[in-house]
């Protein structure tokens, strides 16, 4: 079984699968329309290992509260829409670089003249068998 909250509340380890589950029905449940919410596998000695029944899903769909409503039980709003900033042209980009270079100036590292802005030396990590279970919410920082 899954716990559902609101708010940033709860922290967890949740697979894939169980992920790619709880979206298809979140997708395909009318009650999700107008609603944010976190999920995590139950960690109740009665639910773990029980999959999650369309009843279940409607039971813990059913219990969110709508995103506009939020405040009447105690969540605090989201922050209202604004507009993505505009496109950077080249002159802004080179502003930003440089400020870059300052910053890395400041801190006494070389800069060359074509830094872009990127680390020298950044490495891939590929992905391991634990990847596959990732820590969501509000300890996941």
């Amino acid at each position: 079984l899954f716990d559902l909250q609101q708010g940033d509340r709860i922290t967890g380890v949740m697979s894939r699968d169980d992920t790619a589950d709880v979206i298809v029905a979140a997708a395909l449940t009318p009650e999700t329309v107008g609603k944010t919410f976190e999920v995590r596998r139950s960690e109740y000695i009665d639910g773990k290992g029980k999959a999650m029944t369309p009843a279940n899903y409607n039971h813990a769909f059913l219990s969110l509260a709508l995103d506009r409503h939020r405040w009447r039980v105690g969540l605090r709003p989201f922050p209202r829409y604004v507009d993505p900033p505009k496109p950077v042209d080249a002159q802004e980009k080179e502003k930003i670089v440089e400020n870059i270079a300052d910053i890395r100036r400041q801190r006494g590292e070389v800069v060359t003249k074509d830094d872009s802005g990127e680390r020298e030396g950044a490495t891939f990590i590929p992905p391991t068998a634990e990847a596959d279970k990732e820590v969501v919410g509000a300890g996941a920082r």
